[in-house]
C-alpha cells in the first residue's frame, strides 16, 4: 500500500485542518465545513515515469521554507504508521499498487471500505 493523502484536524499550532497530498494520479481535498472528501484526478501525473528503473514506483517530496512545517509533516506521517498519540481527528487514504482503490479512515476514526477510483 502507498500513503496518498492525510488530513488532520488538530495536529498542533502549525498543522490545523491540513490537507498532505503524496502525489500519485489524484488529489484529495476534505472540505471540512461540508464533511465531504473531494477525489480529482492530477492532470500533471506522468504514467510510469520510472519504468526503467523497477525497484522505484513513486517519490514524494516534502518542500518548503524554514518554519513552514516539514517536520511537523514528517510527524505527522510517522504518527500515521505508528498510531496516533492524541485525539486527533483524522483521514488517512492507502491505494494499493494492484488496483485503482483508495482506504482510509473517517474523522471519528472508523475505517472506510476500499472505494474504487
Amino acid at each position: 500500500m502507498i500513503l496518498r493523502y492525510f488530513y488532520l484536524d488538530g495536529y498542533n499550532s502549525v498543522a490545523q485542518n491540513l490537507d498532505v497530498n503524496l502525489g500519485g494520479k489524484y488529489k484529495f481535498y476534505f472540505l471540512r465545513d461540508k464533511k465531504t472528501l473531494n477525489i480529482v484526478e492530477d492532470n500533471m501525473y506522468v504514467n510510469n515515469l520510472y519504468k526503467d528503473y523497477s525497484v522505484i514506483s513513486d517519490i514524494s517530496a516534502i518542500l518548503g521554507k524554514n518554519s513552514a512545517g516539514k517536520t511537523t509533516v514528517l510527524r505527522m506521517i510517522n504518527s500515521v504508521f505508528n498510531g496516533f498519540s492524541r485525539k486527533e481527528k483524522y483521514i488517512v487514504l492507502f491505494e494499493t499498487e494492484a488496483v485503482s482503490s483508495v482506504c482510509g479512515f473517517s474523522l471519528d476514526g472508523a475505517s472506510f471500505n476500499w472505494i474504487p477510483i
